[in-house]
């Protein structure tokens, strides 16, 4: 098996991982037959999905923070957390120590949400790696943090190289 079938199977068995989180094709509408729509935990996008997961484990975190955790900018953020705020899942508030900053919180539907997401990901992940020995689940884990790490390693290299051109340049 080469690298890049190796790569289409780790890629492959990723979406296999969410599928089941994921609500079924056209659930997320109304019906024709006017019936009201499923409730909002059947509406969660996976983004949103990951900032309450993450809020669940990391309550009062900044924007930035939260950002951080979920590797992407805080201005792809901000969208996500307005409609994470206006269907009452979150709330911020103002720090404390440091008014200039707001901290991000769960509602108590949004902690609801969350549990659900985390009830429904262990079960999945029990269920796909259900086919397994405890041995081979030990030597998937390791190898797969093998793999984890030395992509770390490669990324922080590529980003201290980014960051030398562009000071080259400047």
């Amino acid at each position: 098996m080469t690298e890049l079938d190796l790569m289409k199977l780790l890629k492959r068995l990723e979406g296999q991982s969410r599928r089941d989180l994921m609500p079924p094709p056209g659930e997320h509408h109304h019906g024709h037959d006017g019936a009201p729509p499923p409730p909002p935990m059947m509406n969660m996008h996976h983004g949103k999905g990951r900032i309450l997961s993450v809020l669940l484990r990391h309550e009062g975190i900044t924007q930035k923070e939260l950002s951080e955790h979920l590797a992407i900018r805080p201005q792809s953020l901000s969208d996500s957390l307005v409609r994470l705020e206006e269907e009452c899942l979150i709330f911020r508030e103002r720090s404390e120590t440091d008014k200039r900053e707001l901290r991000l919180y769960l509602t108590e539907t949004g902690k609801c949400h969350a549990e659900e997401i985390r009830r429904k990901r262990t079960e999945r992940a029990e269920a796909f790696f259900s086919v397994l020995t405890r041995d081979e689940k030990e030597t998937l884990g390791a190898l797969l943090e093998k793999l984890a790490k030395a992509n770390d390693d490669h990324c922080e290299d590529q980003n201290k190289l980014h960051h030398e051109r562009q000071d080259q340049q400047s």
